[in-house]
């Protein structure tokens, strides 16, 4: 393999899940999807409070919230919305088609729904809840943070809230006021695994991986059988280089819940890495497929793709990343490079390059060898002058080296 692919490795920051059927409860790991990028950090509430409206109304929820259970996310959008049309006074309709669209990336609309929900029913946590994480997955940190610190304010008995606004202060980088809110929750229920996640990836970021290994691993004792908890003890133990032991956390993980889509992510960007790109392929279909709005999963599906040799398959995965989240640097980066190495259409890798290079600018970890790919494009050496001055092959502006990259912080 060359040596300039980029993998998104999925961290989730974990946030209060709405349950499926309007039952509250559950956590999701997130994302990605693959990506040191924000997954974001929040878990994507699930449908959904049953309608209540018309009997048309009621049909198309109940086919809705079977899409759904299907993880046929452009079917249930099309049923909700069909649900909002028929009885368009009805929060929980606005509700279940603001998680549809969250579903599928479409956040501006997704949050357009559920503000809608919440004017219609603002005594409903989970709508306020799920306004929040729209918020979050549309990169609108404040109005998150507004929404969860609203939401402690008006029950501050209410643990998933503040693990919510722990969450968000942690996907801003604002790791104090983050550690304050989880140490809240821990004092009234030290058994709330959120919190031991949150609190443990707060230390990792601080680079205190020892400490945060410590606390994956009381919090394991505590709920073995939690696969967020295996997902995001695995990406960080990706990070600092424990292959063996990262990809056994993955695995396991997968063993409690098959459809856990940072997993699926991460140990897809895994076996990449370890050449066994059948594999990694089929875990990253999967990824895509139960989490179509996932940016990150669709990156890395792109890498696996191109190993593959699947050219247009690569191609389309990412396009539909950078469609999904224009700001993922990292999907800008690959589809440079696919464009330049297998396209072979130097101008457009350029223009990617360019605008990697601004979405990166702040990052400390951006690519920095980008400047001398698009210098050796736009000035190449003559053929005398490239056999005398051509750089060793791992400096050669040829190549996809698989990079992890922090799936951020989402759910």
């Amino acid at each position: 393999m060359s040596k300039r692919l980029l993998l998104i490795v999925g961290l989730a920051a974990v946030l209060a899940a709405l349950a499926g059927c309007g039952t509250a409860g559950g956590t999701a790991g997130h994302t990605p999807i693959p990506t040191p990028v924000p997954q974001r950090a929040g878990v994507t509430p699930t449908p959904a409070i049953p309608a209540l409206g018309p009997e048309a109304a009621r049909r198309f929820t109940e086919d809705g919230i079977a899409a759904a259970q299907e993880n046929d996310w452009e079917r249930a959008e099309q049923q909700f919305a069909q649900a909002v049309r028929a009885d368009n006074r009805n929060a929980a309709n606005y509700y279940n088609h603001g998680i549809a669209l969250m579903r599928l990336g479409r956040n501006t609309e997704a949050a357009t729904e559920l503000r809608m929900a919440v004017s219609l029913r603002a005594d409903s946590p989970q709508a306020q809840t799920a306004l929040g994480v729209g918020y979050l997955n549309n990169n609108d940190l404040n109005s998150a943070l507004a929404q969860f610190q609203a939401a402690v304010n008006r029950d501050p008995n209410d643990l998933d809230a503040q693990n919510n606004l722990g969450a968000v202060y942690l996907k801003m980088g604002r790791l104090d006021e983050a550690e304050r809110a989880l140490k809240k929750i821990l004092l009234v229920n030290f058994k709330y695994i959120n919190a031991h996640i949150n609190m443990a990836l707060i230390y990792y970021y601080r680079g205190k991986p020892q400490l945060a290994e410590r606390i994956f691993r009381n919090a394991g004792e505590i709920d073995p059988r939690n696969a967020d908890l295996m997902a995001n003890f695995g990406f960080m133990l990706y990070k600092v280089g424990e292959l063996a032991m990262a990809k056994a956390q993955l695995e396991k993980a997968l063993t409690i819940n098959a459809n856990n889509v940072v997993a699926l992510t991460n140990l897809g960007a895994l076996e990449i890495l370890l050449r066994k790109f059948d594999r990694a392929l089929m875990h990253l279909e999967q990824a895509a497929q139960l989490a179509p709005g996932n940016a990150q999963a669709w990156c890395n599906l792109g890498v696996a793709r191109r190993v593959s040799d699947n050219a247009d398959g690569a191609e389309q995965a990412y396009k539909k990343a950078i469609a999904l989240d224009p700001q993922l640097a990292e999907a800008v980066l690959n589809y440079g490079i696919f464009l330049e190495q297998v396209r072979q259409d130097k101008n457009a890798a350029l223009a990617q390059y360019a605008r990697y290079l601004s979405l990166a600018q702040n990052a400390p970890d951006a690519n920095r060898r980008v400047t001398d790919w698009m210098r050796y494009i736009q000035n190449p050496p003559p053929p005398r002058a490239q056999q005398q001055e051509t750089p060793p092959p791992e400096e050669q502006p040829t190549g996809d080296e698989p990079t992890p990259v922090d799936g951020g912080t989402d759910q």
